[in-house]
């Protein structure tokens, strides 16, 4: 037996619709993430501890330098793109994050040079993230220092 609405559609037919404005809706909150993150010049990541898989979008390769050709999508990955003094502090905040499922806000030096802003959170048991340029030399938000601090990169020396 067909259930029908007072128009005359079946079950089926309203369904199908509800399913096709769904995947629209959903297209276009993809379309306006990604423009969002380009605007921003942010990059976006996800990060499954369980099975140690990290995907990074075509922004956070060229905010740490890395080849994606080399990138291996492992967290040993990422970390082979920090500045090595700053890898035990990331991963400890990164590692605090991940077993207590709250939210994190890092800013940490990348093996390029870079201040990277770093914000995440855990999410069905996936880490999800946004990454941007610190903007050197301007007051970020430093909550690991629990103050106010101004990045600024090293001068280089000749």
């Amino acid at each position: 037996m067909k259930v029908h609405d007072q128009v005359g559609r079946s079950f089926a037919e309203i369904n199908t619709e509800l399913r096709e404005a769904e995947r629209q809706l959903k297209r276009r909150q993809q379309f306006r993430y990604a423009q969002a993150l380009e605007l921003a010049e942010a990059g976006a990541w996800e990060w499954d501890a369980k099975t140690d898989t990290l995907w990074w979008s075509p922004r956070m390769f060229s905010l740490y330098s890395v080849d994606p050709k080399t990138f291996g999508g492992k967290y040993a990955d990422f970390e082979n793109s920090l500045d090595p003094s700053e890898v035990a502090r990331v991963t400890a905040e990164v590692r605090k994050a991940n077993a207590r499922g709250v939210p994190f806000r890092m800013v940490f030096r990348a093996k390029n040079g870079e201040y990277i802003l770093s914000s995440g959170r855990m999410e069905e048991g996936i880490m999800h993230g946004i990454n941007m340029n610190a903007d050197h030399g301007k007051c970020v938000d430093c909550p690991f220092t629990n103050k106010r601090s101004t990045l600024t990169k090293p001068t280089e020396t000749a």
